[in-house]
This record gives structure tokens, C-alpha cells and sequence, in this order.
């Protein structure tokens, strides 16, 4: 898990134990602390600064609910990791 900067984005990447890779917005949608601070447990992130808790397979809030990352498109080819710069619908 680590961040990295597209464009003016601040973006989470993640490679999950099921070999997906994935991408999220950077910052916690609460006060906007930085994800790749967290703790990844399997697929759950935990933000290190207020202990809110993603499910990083669906982007969804676990604590508290109704809260969703943005999810951005991710491809890998060659060992180079590509990120659309726009949030996906998925």
C-alpha cells in the first residue's frame, strides 16, 4: 500500500492478497489524513488518524457506514501500474 500523485490527485494504490490491484482516493474522506498512513488488514483499511474503516473491495465505509472512497480505473502491464485520473463508476 503506498500513495502517489496524478495530476492533482492524491491516489491510494493497493495490492490486495488476491493479486488485485487497486485504486482509491488518497485521503480519508474525514479530514482528509493520508490512507497509506493506515493500517491494511487483508482488504480493511483502517485511517491511522481517527480509525475509520474501508472495505478496500468495494471502497465502501465499514466505520461508520454510508461513506464510500472514490475508486479510480488501475491497469497493469509489464510491470507498470497506470491510473485514470477521473473517479470510476464501479
Amino acid at each position: 500500500m503506498t500513495d502517489v500523485q496524478v495530476g492533482d490527485e492524491l491516489i491510494l494504490l493497493v495490492h490486495l492478497n488476491s493479486g488485485d490491484v487497486r485504486a482509491y482516493q488518497g485521503s480519508c474522506p474525514h479530514q482528509k489524513s493520508a490512507l497509506a498512513d493506515g493500517k491494511l488488514d487483508g482488504h480493511i483499511l483502517t485511517c491511522a488518524a481517527h480509525l475509520w474503516q474501508f472495505n478496500l473491495l468495494t471502497g465502501e465505509g465499514i466505520n461508520p457506514k454510508g461513506c464510500q472512497l472514490h475508486r479510480y480505473e488501475v491497469k497493469v502491464e509489464n510491470a507498470t501500474v497506470s491510473v485514470g485520473i477521473h473517479p470510476s463508476s464501479r
